[in-house]
């Protein structure tokens, strides 16, 4: 068995919507806060162009903080969903499509049927229901 490695030195900081971490050089924050209000989803839909997902945390974020250099970074919900192809998907785009979607088509189209099979194809990737 190994020897217990120590805990790094380290502060923890807590409010009602938020926790943070001082270790070493970095300051680590997340926030938590309620689901959006229609206002705020409306807004930050037409921003994107994009339906948004059912229950939209708009305002959870999770910021990275160096402060001897004054790096910072925050991962946003709207930086997050800026990020969905919002069109049609290309090769790669990382669409969903169901595995035996072919399967399940060609088990509703009868064996003597002259009619072409229709293409199924990935989804878009904001079908939040599916995904």
């Amino acid at each position: 068995m190994s020897p217990a490695v120590g805990v790094p030195q380290h502060k923890l900081y807590e409010s009602p919507n938020s926790r943070s971490i001082e270790i070493f050089n970095w300051f680590i924050t997340a926030s938590t806060n309620p689901i959006s209000n229609a206002s705020e989803c409306d807004a930050l839909q037409a921003s994107l162009g994009l339906p948004l997902p059912e229950m939209t945390f708009g305002r959870n974020l999770l910021t990275l903080e160096h402060r001897p250099s004054g790096w910072k970074y925050s991962f946003t919900t709207d930086g997050a969903l800026r990020n969905v192809r919002n069109g049609e998907l290309r090769e790669g785009d990382g669409g969903v499509k169901v595995g035996y979607a072919d399967k399940w088509l060609q088990s509703r189209t009868g064996p003597s049927s002259t009619l072409p099979m229709p293409p199924t194809v990935q989804a878009k990737p904001y079908d939040w229901t599916y995904t």
